[in-house]
């Protein structure tokens, strides 16, 4: 456990919520669960005060949209490509405005075939709610992080966001890359290769890796199409 301690990360707290039923229940699948109103449309399902970051929300489809994120108090609208008339959705419908919300750190239902993914981190220093324009199945998911005041140790000081902070294009191009093999290579990067012949119901030792500490970047096993579904159901 404690070669494990250099991960741990001071003075950080992840939370994850959602508009679920209060009661204890699943009522309308957990839609439309609302922490308060404050207009026919300002209802707001999430309110934390302190510095953190907005890292995920899910929305069901374009529901609730317009979204209002309010940013130390200052209010900015997401919306999607459908969100004008919700009735006739739009296919490769995008999140709008789409340069502060871009693809890959944002999907639509059109692509996922059920949901609105956004990834866009939204820093705040102070305070951040999020309310939805409209309630219908207005179902959401989120996950954020909370700070410490006063931390140091931070790769970037965390600073308010602005529909003006536009996702830096080496992001978005890394993020493009996923499922491709994005390893590190170079002299201090030991890899090791072999055969292997496992037989049915055997246990095998693929690597005996003996310098320590060490981090695993990468593990590919390549076999022939015919024995995929067999290998499927070795365990690691």
């Amino acid at each position: 456990m404690w070669d494990r301690w250099a991960y741990l990360r001071m003075g950080v707290r992840a939370y994850m919520t959602s508009t679920y039923d209060r009661a204890g229940g699943n009522e309308s699948a957990d839609a439309s669960h609302f922490l308060y109103q404050l207009a026919d449309d300002r209802n707001v399902t999430l309110d934390v005060v302190g510095q953190g970051v907005l890292e995920f929300a899910r929305y069901n489809h374009w529901h609730g949209s317009p979204w209002h994120y309010v940013v130390d108090g200052r209010d900015y609208v997401a919306q999607e490509t459908s969100t004008a008339d919700p009735e006739h959705p739009v296919a490769n419908s995008v999140f709008m405005p789409e340069e502060a919300f871009p693809n890959p750190l944002t999907w639509t239902w059109s692509q996922t075939k059920g949901a609105d993914l956004m990834w866009v981190p939204i820093p705040f220093e102070r305070s951040f709610s999020m309310a939805y324009g409209r309630t219908h199945y207005g179902t959401g998911y989120y996950i954020y992080h909370k700070f410490m005041p006063g931390m140091t140790n931070l790769s970037r000081p965390i600073k308010s966001w602005t529909s003006e902070d536009i996702p830096p294009d080496d992001v978005l191009n890394l993020i493009k890359k996923s499922g491709t093999d994005i390893a590190p290579k170079g002299h201090a990067v030991a890899t090791l290769c072999g055969n292997l012949r496992l037989e049915p119901n055997e246990t095998k030792v693929i690597a005996a890796i003996r310098k320590a500490p060490s981090t695993i970047r990468a593990l590919k096993f390549s076999l022939r199409s015919e024995e995929a579904a067999a290998f499927s159901k070795a365990r690691l």
